[in-house]
Parts: structure tokens; sequence; C-alpha cells
């Protein structure tokens, strides 16, 4: 059985450093399925390939065979599996009795991801999900956030009365289109602005002249949404704002 999945970005990179208690989980993992023990296994959240690349689990079902490879065929380090570490992606491998020569895969996914079926088309949204495979079945996910760059605010004609913020896109499977959502925080009063759905990656937030002349600050918040749901990007802030010439 193979599992390939495609994650987004917006995470950091694998530490080098081989925890203690690592080989001993290595080797102890034929022994734990023979035990029809769940097995483990972690994409934690500070593991990351560039954006749209491949990591791939591979995994047999008389003995598990773990490889965690990128688009170029590099080696993840192995320090990347870590045992039910928090806020990440947990795959759970066991064979149960009531899957007979198969694996059963539970996904348990943090709120911040997405896992979609591409062949059978099922969207998973956060918590557990279970799939029963057959030996020598296969299924492939992607497995993607929503990230989007810190958004870039600038200011927009002769006096601070505009305010433009422009964003990237997240990463998008063909056919999928995205629109957004913009939350403008006024900081100053924590007055909140809700705009969207909005079909371009930048907008332009007009500002009175009384505000301009309080040098508020504002923070940008973007979403984006798509027909699996809506995640959360990250936020920037402007400065404190002073009027042209001051």
């Amino acid at each position: 059985m193979k599992m390939r999945l495609v994650v987004g970005s917006g995470l950091r990179s694998p530490a080098l450093t081989t925890p203690p208690l690592l080989p001993l989980l290595l080797l102890a993992l034929p022994l734990l399925v023979s035990a029809q023990m769940p097995v483990f296994l972690v994409y934690p959240d500070n593991v990351t390939a560039p954006l749209g690349s491949n990591v791939s689990l591979e995994c047999v079902t008389d003995q598990p065979e773990l490889v965690w490879r990128i688009n170029d065929g590099q080696l993840f380090d192995e320090s990347a599996i870590e045992p039910l570490q928090q806020n990440g992606l947990i795959l759970e491998v066991g064979r149960p009795e009531a899957v007979p020569g198969g694996i059963r895969i539970t996904i348990t996914i943090p709120a911040t991801l997405h896992v979609n079926d591409s062949i059978e088309g099922i969207s998973c949204q956060a918590g557990p999900t279970q799939f029963d495979l057959q030996d020598g079945e296969t299924i492939t996910f992607t497995v993607y956030g929503l990230p989007l760059a810190p958004g870039e605010v600038e200011v927009v004609g002769e006096r601070v009365h505009q305010l433009r913020v422009t964003w990237t896109p997240p990463f998008s499977l063909p056919g999928e289109l995205f629109s957004y959502s913009l939350l403008v925080t006024d900081e100053a009063t924590g007055f909140t602005s809700s705009l969207g759905p909005l079909n371009d990656t930048s907008f332009t937030h007009q500002i009175s002249e009384r505000q301009a002349l309080d040098c508020h600050l504002y923070s940008f918040s973007v979403f984006s949404l798509n027909d699996v749901g809506l995640s959360l990007s990250s936020s920037s802030s402007t400065p404190a704002l002073h009027p042209s010439g001051e």
C-alpha cells in the first residue's frame, strides 16, 4: 500500500537531530503491528517540503517500511517522524481484527489542514477519519493547508485615506478556484470590518481623514475559501499611519 501526501507551505524545516527514542520506536514497529497494536506515525507541523512537493509514506502489510521522500527523491531526516506530536497530522496505521489481511489507517487532521482523497473524492475535515485497505490497495491523498503570505500594506493617495493589502494565492489543485474574505481591524477602536468574498488578491480599504490624523493602526487577516472549507491565513499590520508630509 502506498500513500502519497502533498503538503502545503508555511511550515518549518525538520530538525537534523534524531530523538533518542526514535531508533527504539523504528525497531519496535514490526512487533507493534504483529501484536495488532496501532503504530503511530506523525507528520508534524514543524516539517514541510517546498510548496507543492510530494511526500510519500510506503507501507506493506507484512512489515512496515517507512520512507519519506520529496520530489527529487531525497529522504527526509527520520527525526521528522515523532510519536503523537500535537498540532500535526497523525497517521495511525494498525492491523485490527476487523480488517483481516489488511490495514486500517486513521488520519487525525488538525484544524489548519484538509485532506482530500483525489481517488474517491472524499473530503475530510479536522478530526479522525478511518480507511480500511486490503493488501496491495493504493489510495492517494492530497493534504494541504491554504497558506497565504502575510499581507503587504501600502499607502495610496496624497493623504492616508486608502490602504491596499495584497496577498499571495494558496497552493491550488488544478480546477480549484479560490475566493477570499478579508477582515480589517482598527486597532485603536477594535472595530473589525468583514469584506468579501473577493476574487482578486488585493483590496484597497478606505479610511477617514479623522482616522488618518489619529494615526490608527490596522491589521488585516485574509481567509481563503474553496470547496473543502475555510482556512485562516497569516495576518499583517500597518505601522502607525501618519498623513503624508508629517
